[in-house]
């Protein structure tokens, strides 16, 4: 059986749905799972929690732990190196490296000792990386080391001489280096990484979950509109609100479901309060991805209103667009980030210019008055999903890298 070791800072998170439905999906094609994380939460908290228990996820996680205790500490170093001579040599290295001499980097080597000639650790988010890439820089490490850029983690990527140094440690030492868009990738380059070393893999879902069976053909009253996203600014549900303020001002019976929860909910709540809008937008906060699911399926439009924060930076790719899309729902979404790569335009939905209300709600419209051409659409975003981001078709992606 091939081994597969995960690497992640956190898991499991409710914005990052995409790792648990990975990692599930490696288990499922009989590749031995273990996770290294630094972080792991109770699978109640995460949206999957069902999938998590059913895959024993959290059964499969590893933490580095460090002895907090001193004595306890000169005691396992004298017994560590008694019983691991070979470490003494690696352990010299890797402080030389570092150009720092502690104790800590015996327990790294101590705790990855296990690990040094698996098959295969990915990384998701460059920031887990964590001891790593000096490990493998060592000789300690033999393992091949994928690495995902999922999106923030690019533009946390240090300046200068420390970035040159870090691009060229990745073309020497990391197996494979994948992103989930395009955007990301141009995003990648101009930081000065080798294009040619990039592999577009977009995020995955399981299209077969989201299947929706409703066969309705006639308009719903009221026309139902639907977000999904943390309550952040880079969301811009803002936007998704002065839509349905437009909307409700020409006369049209409009509900717009808002699904998350975040720093902005008091400033989202003030701006549906101030635009009267309480009996048109609903905020129902964090949900399961079974509710949210249903959700989906009772709505006609999703709202991709995603833009960009204060420091530029904008969404990777939005997997809650091929969510949407998988459950028969056209996405209406800002010119923004990798969103623009998640539908196939005038088809599955439509790509307006960033931040334009006025566009996002004339788009809106042509699809409440168009019955037709909305039933069209929903019947198309089906197969758009299931062709290009079934997380079957894309975990084989993956496994070819791994290969």
């Amino acid at each position: 059986m091939r081994k597969l070791i995960y690497k992640v800072r956190e898991i499991p998170l409710a914005s990052e749905t995409f790792v648990v439905s990975h990692i599930a999906h490696a288990i499922k094609n009989n590749f031995f799972v273990e996770i290294i994380a630094d972080k792991t939460y109770p699978a109640h908290t995460s949206s999957q929690a069902a999938l998590i228990e059913e895959m024993e996820l959290l059964e499969k996680v590893r933490h580095y732990t460090s002895p907090s205790i001193k004595s306890k500490r000169i005691k396992e170093v004298i017994a560590l190196f008694v019983r691991y001579p070979s470490l003494v040599y690696f352990f010299v290295k890797l402080c030389s490296l570092y150009k720092k001499y502690t104790w800590e980097y015996l327990f790294y080597l101590k705790f990855y000792k296990s690990y040094t000639a698996q098959d295969v650790f990915h990384v998701h988010f460059a920031k887990a990386m964590g001891p790593l890439l000096n490990l493998k820089k060592i000789g300690f490490l033999k393992s091949k080391i994928v690495v995902t850029f999922h999106g923030y983690d690019a533009y946390a990527l240090p300046e200068g001489a420390a970035l040159s140094e870090l691009i060229k440690d990745y073309k020497t030492h990391i197996h494979a280096i994948t992103v989930n868009s395009e955007f990301l990738k141009n995003q990648l380059i101009s930081k000065g990484f080798d294009g040619n070393s990039i592999t577009v893999v977009p995020v995955g879902i399981d299209t077969l979950y989201f299947a929706n069976n409703d066969k309705i053909k006639q308009p719903r009253t009221p026309f139902k509109m639907i977000s999904v996203g943390r309550l952040i600014p880079l969301k811009g549900h803002i936007y998704g609100i002065q839509v349905v303020k437009q909307l409700v001002e020409k006369g049209y019976d409009v509900k717009y479901t808002i699904v998350g929860y975040g720093e902005a909910m008091e400033t989202i709540k003030n701006t549906i309060a101030t635009l009267s809008l309480q009996d048109h937008v609903l905020l129902v906060g964090l949900q399961t991805q079974e509710a949210i699911k249903a959700l989906l399926q009772e709505s006609d439009v999703f709202l991709m209103t995603s833009t960009y924060n204060e420091k530029g930076r904008r969404e990777a790719l939005g997997i809650v667009s091929l969510e949407a899309q998988a459950s028969g729902v056209p996405v209406i979404g800002f010119d923004s980030g990798g969103f623009p790569e998640t539908i196939d335009p005038n088809t599955t939905g439509f790509i307006v210019p960033d931040r334009d209300v006025d566009a996002m709600a004339k788009a809106v419209e042509k699809l409440m008055v168009d019955n037709e051409l909305l039933q069209s659409m929903k019947e198309k975003a089906i197969v758009h999903a299931h062709t290009h981001f079934d997380i079957r078709k894309v975990a084989e992606d993956y496994f070819k890298l791994y290969t």
